[in-house]
């Protein structure tokens, strides 16, 4: 809205109002004088003749107006409309049709809306005594308006049937961003050790060095056992749909025989810097939603993805939901209404290529026989690894891999079913020196309360073969067969659950354990929560369980949980014994020095054993400090256990350098606000979600995942008045990208003058006007409006000629300026299609 149009408004609006309060006044006025009979023909009584003021009368008339144009609950733009009190008559339908997104028919919609008057529906304006379930919702056959004459708002509706689909992302690719050097450094480090042995440290530091596409990649680690260490040291080049990798990497491996650590090149299918990849992960989940809203995509009771929506037929951001098939809940928060809920069936797998797509990998190189040391040194052994899968159709996946060295080759083919139940995998695999296996992976789709998975495995290695990616040999100690699952049900306050493994491997005694358990809530009330739980280990060695009670009291920064019970146990060595059991545990989580500790102190007494615990996390933009102690005392000995860890991450990018706390996001962004003052605010909007506060002209830095389209910007929070730039930055990340953005505020100032011709007469009646201002002399030259320093200005006399208004820059005193006479529209002044930007104040002196 521009600022003439907001002054005009401003000014009617109050005039509409003014008009009100003085017919109601004399109403209420005229009711106390009753004596308006008899008593009126006394000469010492008033009489009061009440009617509509001379001058008013336009407002019951029909008024042509400049309305803001609402969608979806979002402002889109603005238009002209002719009003009465009960209709109203869109001048430039078509125009107004334009503003809206997603209309498939404009001509059928635009028809509508251009059909004479329509009704106001003004009883549907949602106002602060509304009710918020009602106010607000019209359902049209076509399209149809709800106008708020006192607002000067339009909120247009449109028939779902006549809205696309709106795919938030499009079918195309990632901008890359641009080629300047970046660095996101995450450093760790932590210490641990106990009274009773010796002290071990570790320092972690994963850097990204990102230019563009391209990234230099490198994990490094020191260990005092151990000493120096490289996981990785790589450079990676994302190509559309393809990325190449070459250096110290990690080929894929297979799903039996694992992966393998080489010096080489590699080369695989990607989609992550596609913006429709969680289209091609996922099947699509779209929601119709008539005004603008948040939708909460709920899976097992937890959140997983928040986001906000425009109004219409929307296509939900399914890209943090988890691998496999499942039940969801769409959870969609109108502002003022009550949520609503609605269920669907979604499925996704990264393994399984999307329908119709073949993904594919290579890799190839020296060998790395590390063994866990960290080691870079290449053996003398190439290595080879390809894979490819393709998806047949929705429901059925198939896929093979090969890897081959000196030491001979293997091969693996594998397939998947996706149903609406469970997720089916199963793969074989074969090495030309006779070893063989086999994988059944079995896993529950979420789309009940029954979840499982299970995963059964066998290897035949022929170990006097020498092992190919230790696949039959050293790292699986020869033939074996494995299984593992388990399965949970939750109904509720309870929770049942239940888990097994057995193994079995040539040379070692079988093992296995099994073991139900449950959780009943039988008891909820408040902040209390009453528990009874109970579980059953069954193993080679023998039985052992517990059955107890536990009571949970959580408070606004705290909690206080208390269990009891007894446990047996035949077990030889187990050397908790059996008997009675408790425990106490407490967590505090107060605000400190401008970050977030948790502290917590727990006592756990086992039969033959007592423990005590401290634990300690303190989380700060700088980083995060974490501690744990604990004391334990046996019949023999007590032992005291400790550990210590540090996380921070620094970026350097977009000419500074900065601390940006612990995250494990691989890309960042700086922000700041040039020309903010102390005391001033704004909040960081993402994608029209708040996720952080600049304060003052602070930098502010905000961890955001990689291989994403964002648009930033900020809006104050402070009371002062700013001029700022309201307008989104739009950027990309990919792994390594700092990108830096930057606004420029300052402060509004009212301006009080008075504007003169170069004789001194005064210019009554002129237009003042510039970005976001307008503001008209009265008959002395008089003036008012709000604008920064740095405005330009022009003054359009009543002849239509219009000129340069530089003003001095007078110091304002509690927000005001007080320029006094302010000489203008001298010949030379006179502007020339647009404002000569050179012809600003200097030095505080009006020119």
């Amino acid at each position: 809205m521009n600022g003439r149009a907001m002054d005009v408004r401003t000014s009617t609006s109050r005039r509409h109002r003014r008009a009100q309060r003085l017919m109601l006044g004399c109403a209420v006025l005229g009711s106390l004088c009753y004596e308006t009979g008899a008593a009126a023909q006394e000469p010492n009584h008033l009489v009061l003749q009440v009617g509509e003021p001379e001058g008013f009368d336009n407002l019951t008339d029909t008024q042509v107006m400049l309305v803001d144009v609402y969608f979806g609950g979002v402002r889109r733009g603005e238009t002209q409309v002719r009003a009465t009190p009960g209709t109203v008559n869109l001048i430039d339908a078509a125009s107004a049709v334009s503003l809206l997104p997603g209309v498939k028919d404009s001509a059928v919609v635009t028809a509508a809306l251009a059909s004479g008057d329509l009704s106001t529906n003004a009883h549907l304006a949602c106002r602060k005594s509304s009710d918020p379930a009602a106010c607000g919702r019209l359902s049209p056959e076509v399209a149809g308006v709800i106008f708020d004459r006192e607002r000067f708002r339009l909120d247009v509706f449109v028939n779902p049937r006549l809205l696309a689909v709106d795919e938030q992302i499009g079918h195309s690719y990632l901008p890359v961003p641009d080629g300047t050097l970046a660095v996101v450094n995450a450093f760790g480090g932590v210490i641990s050790g106990e009274t009773a042995g010796g002290t071990y440290y570790n320092l972690q530091d994963s850097l990204i060095a990102g230019f563009g596409d391209k990234r230099l990649r490198a994990d490094l680690t020191y260990a005092n056992d151990l000493g120096f260490g490289a996981e990785r040291l790589a450079l990676e080049w994302d190509r559309p749909d393809l990325r190449f990798s070459g250096g110290a990497l990690w080929a894929p491996g297979s799903e039996i025989a694992g992966r393998a650590k080489l010096i080489g090149l590699g080369v695989e299918s990607q989609i992550d810097t596609q913006l429709d990849r969680d289209q091609l992960l996922g099947s699509p989940l779209v929601v119709f939603l008539d005004r603008r809203a948040r939708v909460d995509l709920i899976r097992d009771g937890r959140v997983m993805t928040s986001a906000i929506y425009e109004a219409g037929n929307q296509q939900v951001d399914t890209s943090g939901l988890p691998d496999g098939a499942y039940e969801i809940v769409l959870r969609i928060d109108e502002p003022g209404r009550p949520a609503r809920e609605e269920r669907r069936f979604f499925s996704k797998n990264r393994r399984v290529p999307s329908v119709g797509r073949t993904d594919f990998y290579a890799f190839g190189g020296l060998r790395i026989d590390d063994f866990g040391s960290g080691s870079l040194e290449p053996s003398q052994n190439p290595y080879f690894q390809g894979g490819i899968s393709r998806r047949l159709s929705e429901h059925w996946a198939v896929g093979g891999s090969v890897e081959a060295s000196d030491f001979g080759a293997s091969g693996e083919f594998g397939a998947t079913l996706v149903t609406s139940f469970a997720l089916v995998h199963g793969a074989a695999i074969a090495d030309l020196d006779g070893g063989y296996g086999g994988l059944l992976q079995i896993a529950s789709a979420g789309s009940t309360r029954l979840n499982f998975n299970f995963d059964l495995r066998h290897i035949e290695a022929n170990d006097s073969a020498a092992p190919l990616n230790g696949s039959f040999g050293s790292a699986f100690a020869g033939s074996y067969t494995q299984a593992g699952g388990i399965v949970s049900y939750n109904l509720a306050g309870l929770r049942l659950l239940g888990t097994f493994h057995y193994r079995d491997s040539a040379g070692q005694e079988a093992s296995y354990s099994i073991g139900p358990a449950f959780e009943w809530d039988v008891l909820r009330t408040g902040p209390l929560t009453f528990t009874l739980r109970g579980d059953l280990t069954a193993t080679e060695r023998g039985e052992a369980g517990f059955a107890g009670i536990s009571l949970r009291l959580l408070g606004k920064r705290g909690s206080v949980t208390a269990l009891g019970g007894g446990r047996s146990s035949n077990m030889p060595d187990d050397t908790l014994g059996q008997g009675a059991v408790g425990a106490l545990a407490a967590a505090w989580s107060p605000q400190l020095v401008g970050g977030e500790l948790a502290l917590g102190v727990g006592y756990d007494h086992q039969p033959e054993q007592d423990t005590t615990v401290l634990s300690g996390d303190f989380r700060h933009r700088l980083g995060s400090l974490a501690g744990d102690l604990s004391r334990t005392d046996g019949p023999d000995s007590a032992v005291t256990q400790y550990a210590v860890g540090v996380q921070t991450t620094l970026t350097a990018g977009g000419g500074t350098i900065e601390v940006a706390g612990r995250t494990s996001s691989e890309s960042m962004v700086v922000a700041q606000v040039k020309g903010a003052r102390p005391g001033d605010s704004f909040d960081v909007v993402v994608n029209e979600q708040v996720t952080g506060r600049i304060e003052g002209s602070r930098v502010f830095t905000l961890a955001l995942p990689a291989y994403r389209a964002y648009d930033v910007r900020i809006r104050p929070t402070g009371v002062r008045l700013l001029s700022y730039d309201s307008s989104a930055r739009k950027i990309s990340l990919y792994p390594g990208t700092v990108a830096r953005l930057e606004w420029v505020a300052s402060p509004i100032v009212i301006k009080f003058g008075r504007l003169v011709d170069p004789r001194g007469a005064p210019l009554g009646h002129v237009t003042i006007s510039g970005k976001g201002i307008w503001s008209e002399t009265d008959e002395d030259g008089n003036f008012q409006f709000e604008a920064p320093d740095d405005a330009e200005l022009r003054v359009t006399l009543r002849d239509g000629s219009t000129f340069d208004l530089p003003l001095a820059l007078t110091a304002p005193r509690n927000g005001i300026a007080r320029l006094g006479a302010v000489e203008c529209c001298t010949r030379n002044e006179k502007m020339l299609g647009s404002l000569d930007t050179t012809r600003l104040p200097h030095n505080g002196e009006a020119r």
